[in-house]
């Protein structure tokens, strides 16, 4: 079954994704081995033969909650430069963010490191900061340590326009409301944040409580990852 996964391409039967899911636990300690020897190897994004086994792993490890695939979904999505493809481009906001929450370990040292980090990917670092906000929200990691991080962020990240303060002012808005209303002001004041992909309007509504403001469909994604299958539609083809 494993073998089927290493095969090149995103196309794969239905039947053995399912038999797959039905029997993940059996496969754990192979998908952590296909992990780990992508974050030491990880491919050329610019390669035009696609192995995604390390991607399948990922969700099912997510899904079962093995906490030891964290270290390697970090290795791979914390390096320095510009390493996504199309595929984990997208993912980085789409899954990758529940998928960190789903195997969190109970130690953010790494994650802060990989989100301050100025030689990273400025998406992933957005997708890794993510992820934190998934574990707050949902109470997993204390809101107190996360308020005092998040200040942190707002003073020690690059003084410059990255995606990752678009996820800072969402999250922090929709995490702690108002308390770090002054920051963001500054933020956007300062011209840090993509205010195509989210207005200081739309915070404004939210936090004056409008029950149609658009930020309030953001909740949604604020969750861990349940059914992999389901997610890896999204880009897999499991017709058979």
């Amino acid at each position: 079954m494993i073998e089927e996964l290493k095969k090149p391409g995103r196309k794969l039967k239905r039947s053995i994704i399912e038999e797959i899911d039905k029997n993940s636990k059996k496969y754990i300690p192979e998908f952590l081995q296909i992990l780990k020897q992508e974050s030491e190897n990880p491919q050329d994004p610019n390669s035009r033969v696609e192995k995604n086994d390390y991607l399948y792993a990922m969700y099912f490890l997510a899904r079962d909650r093995v906490v030891e695939a964290e270290q390697y979904i970090l290795k791979l999505f914390s390096r320095d430069g510009n390493y996504l493809n199309i595929l984990t481009g997208d993912m980085i906001f789409t899954d990758i963010p529940s998928i960190l929450a789903s195997v969190f370990s109970g130690d953010l040292t790494k994650y802060k490191e990989a989100i301050l980090n100025q030689k990273g990917n400025e998406f992933a670092r957005a997708g890794i900061l993510q992820a934190i906000a998934i574990l707050t929200y949902n109470n997993k990691v204390e809101r107190e340590k996360i308020n005092h991080f998040y200040k942190e962020l707002y003073y020690e990240l690059e003084k410059e326009p990255i995606f990752v303060y678009c996820i800072l002012v969402q999250s922090s808005a929709l995490i702690f409301n108002k308390l770090h209303e002054r920051e963001i002001r500054k933020i956007y004041k300062n011209h840090l944040v993509d205010e195509i992909y989210i207005p200081l309007k739309e915070i404004e509504e939210f936090w004056e409580g409008n029950e149609f403001a658009v930020l309030n469909n953001e909740f949604s994604d604020y969750v861990f990852l349940d059914d992999p299958i389901y997610r890896m539609e999204e880009w897999a083809d499991f017709s058979d």
